[in-house]
């Protein structure tokens, strides 16, 4: 999918890109003589010129993660529904912010797990590993050591304390410890201490987004630009650029917005590698459409409840088809949110706040109406492929 030739092995080779990538691997007979051996290994590291900012990571003078690929943009590509230019024409107001997202973990009870075996005579793997979707990770390990896919045996244990997205980076792991029981004659393992998953486990993405809205004197959301910049780390690692698109079907939100334009540009950055991450990629667009929303509420003197009433996705329009072509099956959005300020006391607590902040006390009401994908839909991964390549 991705054409830039950016090369992804389970160890770094010549340069190290993020805190946490291995450099060396220790076998020994247990786990605190191992530990004892790590830190006999000295490693001379050469500084270089860092980057964390996918924005900064754009400049035209900024340090080039990968030579080869000559910039630090691995991933670009741009999309419009419906008419957004005509949308900002009709627009009495437009809005432009700029929004910053960071990096969030999910920490699962149990760390990564990988179990390794190598059987000379069939020149075959048996491996143990507790990420529960094992299927398209072991297409990736056979490529990754050349050898058929009926060569390597994946055991995937019933009880595997949670996964949350984040053990699908288990497999350039388990790349490793193939290589090392291979070299070794004997089964391998490795658990990841809390340390290590805290320092280089599956983050989610890191997004700044410049959004722009086209707005009708009376709140109403015509159209949205959007450009958002992802960092995926000192390597793309599948299934990234996936997740920069998974949002694409609602990425309208719970509101009628018949018009969008879209250019997502995904980043390497000196940080760790980025992955699925429990609702991945979707809290970044909420938090930057609703806090757009609550925006437009402030400027034009409305209240932001008004606000999304005026824009929500009606119950006789149901099923709904947004103009990215994602489908909402059913709902009734105005009475979901009506019941919620409802028991919420919503007139009263505004009144309450109009009280505080009279006597000097700063207090805030927020809310947000989104739309969260209840299934998976693996098609948003051929976003990251133009039209021309898909239809191939």
């Amino acid at each position: 999918v991705v054409r830039t030739p950016i090369r992804y092995f389970p160890i770094a080779v010549d340069k190290v890109r993020y805190v946490g990538e291995p450099v060396a691997v220790v076998v020994a007979r247990d786990r605190y003589v191992a530990e004892d051996a790590l830190d006999l290994i000295e490693v001379e590291y050469e500084p270089l010129a860092p980057v964390v900012d996918p924005e900064a990571a754009l400049a035209d003078e900024a340090p080039v993660l990968h030579d080869v690929a000559g910039s630090n943009e691995v991933s670009r590509r741009e999309f419009r529904y419906g008419d957004p230019a005509g949308a900002f024409d009709a627009a009495d107001k437009i809005f432009t912010l700029d929004y910053r997202f960071p990096r969030y973990a999910s920490t699962p009870i149990e760390t990564y797990g990988v179990i390794a075996s190598y059987d000379p005579f069939t020149e075959s793997y048996e491996v143990y590993s507790n990420y529960q979707g094992p299927f398209v990770a072991h297409a990736l390990v056979s490529l990754a050591l050349r050898v058929p896919e009926n060569r390597m045996r994946w055991i995937v244990p019933a009880d595997i304390g949670g996964g949350f997205g984040v053990k699908a980076g288990v497999y350039p792991y388990i790349a490793l410890l193939a290589l090392a029981a291979r070299k070794t004659g004997c089964a391998v393992k490795w658990i990841e201490d809390r340390q290590e998953h805290l320092t280089a486990g599956t983050t989610g993405t890191d997004r700044v987004t410049e959004l722009e809205a086209a707005v009708k004197a009376d709140g109403t959301i015509l159209g949205l630009k959007d450009r958002a910049m992802d960092s995926c780390g000192g390597y793309i690692r599948p299934p990234e650029p996936g997740c920069s698109y998974r949002s694409i079907g609602n990425h309208t939100g719970a509101y009628r917005i018949r018009h969008l334009e879209r250019e997502v540009m995904v980043v390497a950055t000196n940080k760790s590698l980025t992955g699925p991450n429990r609702g991945y990629t979707c809290p970044q667009l909420y938090f930057s459409l609703e806090r757009m929303v609550d925006t437009v509420a402030a400027e034009l003197g409305l209240d932001p409840a008004e606000v999304r009433f005026r824009n929500l996705v009606q119950p006789e329009e149901f099923p709904y088809k947004t103009a990215t072509g994602g489908l909402y099956d059913s709902g009734d959005y105005p009475r979901a949110l009506r019941t919620a300020l409802e028991r919420f006391d919503y007139p009263g607590r505004r009144a309450r706040q109009a009280e505080a902040r009279a006597e000097g006390r700063l207090v805030g009401i927020g809310m947000a109406t989104v739309v969260e994908p209840s299934v998976t839909n693996i098609a948003y991964v051929g976003l990251a492929k133009s039209y021309a390549d898909r239809v191939k």
